[in-house]
């Protein structure tokens, strides 16, 4: 008899959640391919499940664990089949994302040190010349500055976090790779082609991403026979993104009669190295716009709050000693 086994994550584990749910579903995918139905497989792997059946994990393959496992409960497609693909694909997703982070690391930091630099300003000016401080501190005119200071030092630091934030986009809905792999997967399973896209395209609606619903409407228009070329631009109006990659991938294999799964294989790689490549090229202008924040606000600020109290204070010393 199969037993729940305890295993203690390390500290990165626990704190994103990431490298567990990796063990835990490739153990859940392991003992499916054993035999073992998808509720003893979840249990046994530990893999909490929700009211709804689905495996209720956490981390960026969320949405793609958890479409798998609808799609083999509502399709009727194996689950271990599908799910391996998914598994497949959200680890070389999560290598690109840690590359991406690992290459954030450094533009990161020198950002972090670079918010302090008004604060810095402050400093030297108290080193260099005490009488700076009382001018900055008890003075209207210091007052000036102090407003001033802050207001650059807070539009700087708000500036960066959102460069930061937004040099890797956070991902949400189901990930163009991970769609691809859900039709592959489930034309694998003898699915056909109408009934693939519909499936699938509802699994992802479900998801919250609107790019579903073009991809139903694609499957359905299929089934009634409507012209090839007729489906897909009516789709592309819909969703500009998913639908058009989709039809690219089936065009060759739906003109010459082939299996869709080698190309659906290959345009999920693509679709992979194409995201890799859009967040390297992300990463790369970061070290460009950073420069921006620094140069408008934070190097401003450090001469507002630091430079100028202190000329002040040498200017008021000279005139006080000429009179």
């Amino acid at each position: 008899m199969l037993r729940r086994r305890d295993r203690p994550l390390s500290g990165a584990a626990r704190g994103s959640g990431e490298v567990g749910l990796g063990v835990e579903v490739a153990d859940a995918v392991a003992l499916l391919e054993s035999g073992l139905p998808p509720e003893r497989a979840w249990a046994e792997a530990d893999v909490e499940v929700g009211a709804d059946g689905l495996p209720q994990v956490h981390g960026a393959s969320t949405v793609g664990i958890r479409a798998a496992a609808q799609l083999a409960r509502d399709g009727g497609v194996p689950l271990a089949r599908v799910l391996r693909r998914i598994v497949e694909v959200e680890r070389e997703r999560q290598e690109a994302r840690d590359a991406c982070e690992a290459a954030l690391a450094g533009p990161g930091m020198s950002a972090k040190v670079l918010a302090w630099l008004p604060l810095a300003g402050v400093g030297l000016a108290a080193l260099l010349d005490p009488r700076a401080l009382g001018l900055l501190f008890t003075t209207p005119f210091g007052w000036v500055l102090l407003t001033v200071g802050g207001i650059l030092t807070m539009l700087g630091r708000a500036w960066t976090r959102s460069l930061l934030r937004d040099a890797v986009p956070s991902p949400s809905g189901v990930a163009t790779p991970v769609a691809l792999a859900l039709i592959e997967a489930t034309l694998a399973a003898g699915m056909d082609l109408p009934g693939a896209l519909m499936r699938v395209g509802r699994v992802v609606e479900d998801a919250g991403d609107t790019e579903g619903a073009a991809l139903a409407s694609a499957g359905a228009s299929l089934a009634r026979g409507e012209p090839w070329a007729r489906v897909w631009a009516t789709a592309a109006r819909v969703d500009g993104s998913l639908a058009p990659v989709v039809e690219r991938a089936l065009r060759a294999p739906h003109r010459c009669g082939a299996s869709a799964a080698p190309a659906l294989r290959t345009a999920t790689d693509e679709a992979i190295r194409t995201t890799r490549a859009q967040a390297q090229r992300a990463v790369g202008r970061l070290g460009v716009t950073l420069s921006l924040p620094l140069t408008l606000c934070l190097l401003p600020a450090f001469v507002v709050v630091g430079i100028v109290p202190m000329i002040a204070a040498v200017v008021g010393s000279v005139e006080l000693s000429g009179l």
